[in-house]
């Protein structure tokens, strides 16, 4: 084969040590120029760099070396944010997870001059639903408040006023008046004389509402644990757009925000979600103790529970199919701070621990919550003194006791009444041809 005459003189002076050496770095000064170059490219308006896949750098060139405080947006560039080894976590699958998507990728996009007819409409439409999601809670809120929880108060404090009055006297109990009292079934069937039944309710609801303020403060940590916007990026660039490697799919990344950004989605995502969780935390709590029956103990916890759901249930019967795929792929990509440390089975064991001490502190959280409210900070009966179960237990026992024991299968009989004291007879008489009469 015809070897052209660079070639050849590249041969000849790699077999000279001392011109051969030279020349591999040479080689080596060359590919590192290269490499440079790959990850590079030169912007014909300016002498600036631009990252490739749509990286912007506004004109600046900033020192990446790797090694970038995430906190200091002069220090940190755009290129150590996208190579960066990164935690990711997802968005949540609901109104307040699409909130976020728009106002980072979709506002931030139209602010650049990036406009078009699908991102006005993404956008739009979803901050109506947001609104939607809003009016809906917070009326709905209201509403239990006024028509419900009111009414199922009033009537539990009536019933229990009129017990006070009739039925306790300064000894105790005029059992002569409470076999005559004529509200027993529903005084006694109010779930404050349950305390132990309507506890195990309360904590359950408590815990329902603490994992509801878990996810939103993990939102909150992740929001806030983002890397502040570099100066040599733009709003856009606050998503990060790339091609999956294995499924072909593109994912995004939230990996930066700028101050802006973070404080409106502290104000149109995090603040609302917190003062709609302690709303129904107290809300519910003093649905549940009014409760005039113990069946609607249950069915009250379950509609606390749909109130809940409705920006779950607005996400997945009003966005279409490509913003759920959206949701799915765009993650929080927060910078990894222990990438420069050595791993340790002591700091894994460290961060098992602390989350496992987080926990602990909730739980804890839903008993004293459930403690405190029954016995001081309820408003159903305030100042109640468990009185009720002095005989409503004997009552509700009786009242309620099944007529048919364990496998019997004789306990409804034909022709008697069991609450009689004789049995139920036919008998004809004379002047009353075929009458009957019951004794």
């Amino acid at each position: 084969m015809k070897r052209s005459p660079a070639w050849n003189r590249s041969r000849d002076a790699l077999r000279t040590p001392a011109r051969g050496h030279k020349t591999l770095q040479r080689i080596g000064t060359l590919d590192a120029l290269l490499t440079s170059y790959r990850l590079r490219m030169v912007s014909p308006s300016s002498d600036s760099f631009l990252p490739q896949d749509g990286l912007h750098t506004n004109g600046a060139l900033s020192d990446c070396d790797g090694d970038c405080d995430w906190g200091d947006p002069t220090s940190t560039c755009l290129e150590d944010l996208v190579n960066c080894r990164k935690l990711h976590f997802d968005l949540p699958a609901d109104t307040w997870g699409v909130t976020i998507v728009v106002v980072v990728k979709d506002f931030a996009d139209m602010w650049a001059g990036n406009v078009s007819y699908t991102r006005v409409l993404r956008f739009s439409f979803s901050i109506f639903v947001l609104v939607l999601n809003l009016v809906l809670q917070l009326m709905l809120l209201h509403w239990v408040q006024v028509f419900v929880v009111q009414s199922g108060v009033h009537t539990v404090q009536s019933h229990y006023g009129s017990y006070r009055a009739q039925v306790m006297t300064p000894t105790g109990v005029n059992m002569t008046a409470w076999q005559n009292f004529g509200a027993r079934d529903e005084l006694c069937q109010a779930a404050l004389t349950r305390r132990d039944f309507l506890s195990a309710i309360l904590f359950l609801w408590a815990l329902r509402m603490l994992q509801e303020l878990r996810e939103t403060n993990r939102m909150r940590r992740h929001i806030f644990d983002l890397p502040a916007l570099p100066e040599d990026a733009g709003v856009e660039d606050m998503v990060y757009e790339s091609m999956d490697e294995n499924s072909a799919d593109e994912t995004g990344e939230i990996i930066a925000l700028n101050l802006s950004t973070r404080l409106v989605l502290l104000g149109v995502v995090i603040l609302p979600k917190f003062i709609i969780c302690f709303y129904l935390l107290w809300l519910g709590s003093k649905w549940l103790t009014s409760t005039e029956s113990f069946g609607d103990l249950i069915l009250n916890a379950l509609a606390l529970e749909f109130i809940i759901a409705i920006d779950e249930l607005l996400f997945s019967c009003m966005f279409p199919e490509p913003m759920v795929l959206m949701i799915d792929r765009m993650k929080f990509a927060i910078p990894d701070k222990l990438e420069d440390l050595p791993a340790s089975t002591e700091i894994q064991e460290k961060e098992v621990a602390a989350s496992f001490h987080r926990s602990i502190v909730f739980v804890l959280i839903a008993f004293c919550w459930v403690v405190l409210y029954i016995f001081w900070l309820q408003q159903v009966l305030p100042g109640y003194n468990g009185d009720l179960g002095l005989e409503c237990p004997a009552y509700i026992e009786q009242r309620f006791k099944s007529r048919c024991g364990f496998l019997s299968n004789d306990c409804f009989p034909i022709g008697i009444d069991r609450h009689m004291v004789q049995p139920v007879m036919s008998t004809h008489h004379s002047g009353s041809p075929g009458g009957t009469r019951h004794r």
